[in-house]
């Protein structure tokens, strides 16, 4: 099943004054199901080495394009991601395949209807583990998180709860940030400021690599 969120029509309902929306993702967004992205109907059991991994994508990629056009595809995968750990590559692809870039897209349609204001927010550094990863982002809004609080999950919960009541009081997120796609706020631990302005968006090249070979219209759909 697939569906480009460029499909989207507009909706005819149009706020009579503008409204800000905060559209935000991780960039591990399926870390915490990745187990079943390494199945197959026909390999129901999980890859556990880069070598059975790689097959599976192999083949999962051909399904998704065709066998002529996914030839070499896996390899031109850990060229676009710059890794060659095998793990990171399935967790960084399938989070963008089906979460970055068509939120992206998304953001890109809404921004252009009346009286919506989109800031766009990436998750990229987690103060919690070495990824960050479905729902981190959510729970620390409302004061949670998966691990003990500390000086650095404290701080991060309190800036992101900030930002949020700047959205809904002030209608504004962070001082100097614009509104998508001009720019977005990727979240991440710098010198211990919690995030960082481009003016771009997020994952801008990797979406590009990704349209380009037509594998961003599987968004991940709530049912």
């Amino acid at each position: 099943l697939h569906f480009s969120c460029r499909e989207l029509q507009s909706s005819p309902f149009s706020p009579p004054s503008p409204l800000p929306i905060v559209l935000s993702n991780t960039a591990h967004e399926s870390k915490t199901h990745l187990e079943d992205f390494w199945r197959s109907p026909s390999n129901p059991m999980p890859a556990t080495d880069k070598e059975s991994a790689d097959t599976l994508l192999d083949a999962l990629l051909k399904q998704l394009v065709g066998p002529t056009e996914g030839e070499g595809m896996v390899a031109k995968m850990y060229g676009i991601y710059g890794t060659d750990n095998w793990r990171e590559l399935w967790n960084l692809l399938t989070s963008d395949m089906r979460f970055t870039c068509p939120l992206n897209d998304v953001g890109e349609l809404m921004s252009a209807a009346e009286n919506r204001v989109v800031y766009r927010i990436y998750f990229e550094d987690s103060p919690y583990h070495d990824y960050f990863h479905h729902s981190d982002d959510i729970l620390a809004v409302f004061g949670y998180s998966y691990s003990e609080n500390s000086e650095k999950v404290n701080d991060f919960r309190e800036n992101l709860a900030k930002m949020i009541r700047n959205v809904a009081h002030k209608r504004d997120a962070v001082d100097g940030l614009g509104a998508f796609p001009d720019e977005s706020l990727i979240f991440k631990e710098q010198n211990s400021v919690w995030f960082d302005i481009i003016n771009e968006s997020p994952q801008s090249e990797v979406c590009q690599e990704l349209a380009t070979l037509d594998l961003i219209k599987y968004g991940s759909q709530n049912k």
